[in-house]
Parts: C-alpha cells; structure tokens; sequence
C-alpha cells in the first residue's frame, strides 16, 4: 500500500483503494447489512491522502467510483487543471445505497427508431453514471429472430449477435439487458404479414381499437389490422420459438418482459366462444400462466405491464405465479402507484413502478409532468417496497423527437430511485435518515438539479452548459398551450401531425386545437424564442474537450442541432394553430387542410427544411430502414396537405413522398461517388 501511494504520489496522481468488507461503519448494523441496504452499498472517504471506496462487493465499488466521478464534474473544473485530467473534490465521507434494488430504463425500439450500436453503448456509459441497474428494448417487430425475417426486414432490427455484445458491454457496467418481447397484444407488425394471420384474434382487425395512424403502426399500414394473438397453443408454440432465441441473446437476465398490455380484440373472433363460457379476464390469466410455465421450463420468469391486471385483480391474485413481477405503468403525475402497488404487496405480489419520460406525442416533452410522474413512482415505490422503477421511453407517432428530450427525466428517474427522499415510518425504509423538514422538495429546485445534472452527466459541461435550461424551457411549452382532450401528449403536435386529417376528430374524444387560443400561443413563441437565445450563448464542444474524453459525453454540436430543430418544428406547430385559431372555419378544431394556401407558403417551406434536416440527424443516432422512411412521411404528409389543402390524398402524399426519397438516395450516391474519387472515406460511409 505504501509503495502504490508512493508511485501515485510521484506521478502527480491520487490513488484510490477498492476495498472489499462484509460490515461498513456507519451502515445500520444488523446480522447482514449486505441483505439490508443491497450489494450496491458502498462507503467513499476522500478525506486521506488517498481515496478509499468500501463496498460489500463489486457493485458497491462500481457505484462508488460513479460519484467520485459526479464529484469531479459538480467541482469547479479549472481548464488549466483540467487539461491534466485533474480535478478538485472536497474532503468527505459518503455512506450511500439505493431504495430501490432494481433501477431501469425501457427504450422504444418499435416506433421507427432503432439507435446504432455506438449509440446505445453511449447510453449505457451515461446510465452506468447515473447508477442505473437495468436496461430493456421494448421490442415488437424489431429483433432479427432467425426464422421470422419477413416480419423484421427493412426495419433496421436488433441481430442476436448485436444484442449479446450490447449484454456483455452492459454486464461490464453493471447493467442487466433484459429482453423485451410484446407476446399477446400490440402484435399487429407480425400477423399483417399472410404466413401468420391465422394466428390472429380477429383476422380482420377491430375498430374497437385506436386509430392507429396516430399512434402506433407504421403510417402506411391500413387502420385495421390483425392485433392480438389468438389464446392457444399455435400461439404458445411460436412465443416458445422467440423466448428460446432472446434467452440465449440475453444471456445475464432470468426475466423476460412479455408485454401482454392492452388486449383490446380479446374475445372478438378466435377466443368468443371460451370467453363467453369463463369471462375475459380467465382467458387472459390462462394464457399468461401459460406463457409463465414456458419461461418456468426455461429458468426464467416473466414480466408484464399491469393494465389489464388492474381491471379484475381479485380474479388474478390467486393464479398469479409467485415469480412474475408487475410492471405497474402511469405516464401522468398523479397515477395511482402508491394504491395500485400497495395492494398488489398486500396479496405478496413483486410489483415495479414505471413512469414515463413524456417526450413522446410532444417533439420538446412534457417535462413538468415527467417530473412529477417520476417523483411520485419512486417516492410511492420506495413506501411500499416495491421491487424497482422502470422510467419507459415511448416512440408514438413516429419517434421523431430526439434522445435528448428525454435526458431529465432520466436523470430524475436515476435520483429519485437511488435516492427517493421518503420517511423512516414507511414500509419499504432501507435505512438512512429519511427527509428532513427542511429539505422538502421544490418543482424549481429538482428543475434546476436536473438541468444541472443533464449538463454534467450528458455533455460533461460545468456551469456554463445551456442544454439543460434549453430542455427546461421546451419542455414546459405544452402547459403554455392548453392540455389537449386525453393524456400523455401535447396540443402542438396534434396541430401538427393529427390536423391533416378531414375528419379532425381521429377519435370520439379527441379534437385537435380545441384548447388552443392566441394568447397562449403568442406565449410558447416568446418561450421558444427564448430558448432559442440560451442556445446562441451556448459553449462550444471545446469547452468539455477536458472531460469529453473521460466521460460518456454526446457531441454537443449534434446535441445543439437536435435542439435548435425542436425548437423548430415547435415554432411551426405554434405558427400554424395561430392561422387555425385566426381563420373562420376553426370552431372548435383545427384542420390544416382547410387553411388558405396564402398564409401557409412560408411555413410550408420551412417545414420542408426541417424534414431535411431530421433525415440528416436521424441517421447520425439511429438506423435507416422502413421505421426512418415512414418517421419522415408523416412530417411530408403534413406538407402536403398544406401545399393541396382538401385534395389532399394518402395515396398521392405516398407517391409523392417516394419520389423524393428516391431523389434523396440518388443524391447520396452521387456524392459518395464524387467522394471516393477524392479519397474521403468517412464522407462516403455517412452518405451510405
């Protein structure tokens, strides 16, 4: 020990000691405090002339490494000191352990966007930072099964072979990769195709369903399509299949996520007859216990999203299988966590709390409700003892917001989970001492903590970083506008992704700029403008080149653009409710094809430009195919009913829509080409 000090000493560097213990000072003492405060417990001292991270085992000492790490990023960072890969902490010791065990986040790769490998591994560096414990892909089409290739060609699927070196760089870091399978449910991109309708519920799909041109399927599919499984053994044989190929691609996770949420055909056509007979919901817990035993067979054990669970849940708790957790999900602030999961514990069933980032359905987020949505799971999680917290990042309509939108929430999913801030008197307490009066919360102050940490963590920037005040300001504009007639989603993109419609209803309860009004969209303008300012100011990538380097840092100047087109494509959403609320036809919807062609030639041209500019950014994070092609259609269908108001046609926005990606690909050629024979590599490969 000496001599390492000596050596560190002489090359100007600080040592630190990773000490393994089976009993820390200052824990609660108890027979085991490993079973008491989890395995990643661990204890930092920077206080000596160098600094030692005790912990009950690896996980601790991981853990423990992360916040001396966040130290160094809270420091004032010095750009001389800096450049010498040093920074300033203070003298402290830290006793630390989460209250909850299992801290995860749940990534959309279904709506369109599938991230590259090199962006998943970024985001992996930036959820080991944040202590996160747990990953999953939520996946309906969108895995390369080696006997399913119609269903998941062009679509840019996750291959085996990425998925088990994407497990491996995710064990490294302590991170679980659990694999993520909708397996009743939400199964619409399969039984579309002929070699497996006839494993549908209904054949012919249901108008009890949504419209899904708002929500989930590809824009150009047709509105009915097959949806769920049928509840019988052809469908148990081919999830059997899929179970067989993600086990063996997941090799670290025993759990498999199996979806089976929102089964609205059940009963409609295969299974009426059985339904009829035992009720729905039996129906339901039969298949669910079978698909149970399939994972039992195989030494796993399911998850699955509580919804329909929580219609019947006297008819399930007894069946339930004692290994399966609950996957308890509310995207608004105020769901019911605390009662939901309060009971399930009562019928001594394993439960997680799953908010949302709310960027989906908004382009800038929702990020006041995302706050408020994650405090409340995790505070009503850590009450009752819930098993962990899964923050889910949805892709409806289309994924075309960026991955930045939903950095806060991440953050706060990541500290409220560790750290949820609730009192010694609750049930799930792991030790510690609790909230004190003093520190109670303040939406200002987790803000700014957030936006802080969004900085620090994502961009390793210090206190001259904007992106997390930028992300504050766009994330509050959908209060500014009016909240639109059902939840999880914002008024300005339902003006400008759902008001192409002639029939603006798109569903009984939904009216598109029904609340909107001039004033509160003059608002969101001064706010965007506003945030455009913080973006004019905002550092270059040089700033960070001393931490970028030791950090999971995401490229600033990428990061600004992304920005700056939410920013955006906001400001023509807002432009185009101002015509809606000012022309003689609004009433009390909104509806883009009846808008003077006049008034909208220059929104139209910048709205062009920006369909241009996300191709660009898409495919610097995310991956090509036919979820990339339908993201942009949506955006040109929008332009093109601005451009032929009531002649407007899906058909010819499609015809017109490939006619320009075809021109797109043939302009790429050319310049990889041209950039071949100037012997530029790297700008062949981004064309490609």
């Amino acid at each position: 020990e000496t001599l390492c000090v000596n050596e560190a000493t002489a090359r100007g560097m600080t040592p630190v000691f990773l000490v393994q213990q089976a009993a820390m000072e200052g824990f609660d003492q108890g027979e085991n405090q490993a079973q008491l405060h989890g395995d990643e417990a661990y204890l930092l001292d920077t206080g000596g002339a160098h600094v030692v991270i005790a912990a009950f085992g690896e996980a601790g000492a991981f853990r423990g490494m992360q916040t001396l790490m966040q130290m160094c990023f809270h420091s004032d960072i010095d750009a001389e000191v800096g450049r010498k890969g040093s920074c300033r902490i203070p003298a402290v010791v830290i006793r630390d352990w989460p209250d909850l065990p299992n801290r995860g986040v749940m990534l959309d790769v279904s709506r369109n966007r599938v991230h590259t490998m090199k962006t998943f591994e970024l985001l992996v560096d930036s959820l080991a930072a944040l202590k996160f414990n747990q990953l999953q892909m939520y996946t309906e089409h969108t895995f390369a099964y080696s006997a399913h290739r119609a269903v998941w060609a062009q679509t840019g699927a996750i291959t085996p072979h990425e998925a088990l070196a994407l497990s491996e760089y995710c064990y490294e870091r302590f991170i679980t990769l659990v694999p993520n399978q909708q397996s009743f449910g939400h199964m619409q991109h399969w039984l579309k195709h002929t070699e497996y309708r006839e494993l549908a519920e209904s054949t012919v799909g249901s108008r009890a369903l949504w419209n899904f041109d708002y929500c989930c399927a590809m824009f150009s599919d047709s509105e009915l399509l097959p949806y769920s499984l049928a509840p019988n053994n052809s469908s148990l044989s081919l999830l059997g299949g899929l179970y067989d190929e993600l086990l063996t691609s997941f090799p670290h996770s025993r759990a498999v996520n199996i979806g089976m949420d929102e089964t609205y055909d059940l009963g409609h056509d295969v299974s009426r007859k059985e339904v009829a007979r035992i009720g729905k919901t039996t129906v339901y817990a039969n298949f669910l216990n079978n698909i149970s035993s399939i994972l039992q067979h195989r030494g796993a054990h399911a998850m699955f999203w509580g919804d329909i669970l929580f219609e019947h849940p006297h008819l399930f708790l007894k069946t339930l299988p004692k290994d399966s957790i609950v996957l308890d999900w509310g995207y608004e602030a105020d769901a019911p966590f605390a009662n939901r999961g309060t009971a399930l514990k009562s019928h001594g069933v394993k439960s997680y709390v799953c908010p949302g980032t709310s960027s989906w359905l908004s382009l800038g987020g929702r990020v006041t409700n995302a706050l408020r949505n994650v405090i409340n799971a995790a505070q009503s999680g850590a009450s009752f003892g819930a098993e962990g917290l899964l923050i889910t990042d949805w892709g409806d309509g289309g994924h075309l917001q960026p991955p930045v939108v939903s950095f806060p929430a991440f953050v706060a999913a990541a500290d409220f989970s560790w750290n949820a801030r609730v009192q010694k008197s609750s049930p799930g307490w792991r030790g510690g001492g609790g909230l004190s009066p003093e520190k109670q919360l303040t939406m200002g102050g987790v803000m700014d903590r957030v936006a802080q940490n969004v900085d620090r963590i994502f961009l390793a920037q210090g206190a001259g970083g904007v992106v997390g005040k930028v992300l504050m300001v766009l994330g509050q504009v959908y209060s500014q506008v009016g909240r639109q007639t059902i939840p999880n989603r914002s008024a300005l993109w339902d003006i400008l992704m759902l008001a192409n419609r002639k029939d603006t209803w798109v569903r009984k309860d939904v009216m598109i700029g029904r609340n909107i009004d001039k004033t509160s969209l003059t608002s969101a303008i001064q706010s965007l403008n506003s945030a455009q300012l913080l973006l004019d100011a905002a550092p270059s990538s040089a700033h960070a080149a001393a931490w970028a380097a030791r950090a999971a840092s995401w490229d600033s100047k990428l990061v600004y653009e992304e920005l700056s087109w939410v920013l955006r494509i906001l400001l023509v959403a807002c432009q185009l409710g101002l015509l809606c609320v000012s022309h003689p036809a609004h009433g009390r919807s909104c509806n883009l094809a009846s808008l003077p062609r006049k008034d909208t030639k220059d929104i139209v041209k910048e709205l062009d430009l920006l369909i241009w500019k996300v191709r660009d950014m898409w495919l610097k994070r995310s991956r090509g195919g036919n979820g990339f092609e339908d993201s942009l259609l949506r955006l040109r269908h929008t332009s093109y009913v601005l451009k032929n108001g009531e002649h407007a046609d899906w058909n010819d926005t499609l015809h017109e829509f490939r006619g320009w990606f075809t021109q797109a690909k043939e302009n790429a050629t050319q310049k990889v080409t041209h950039n071949k024979m100037h012997g530029d590599i790297e700008g062949s490969a981004h064309e490609l």
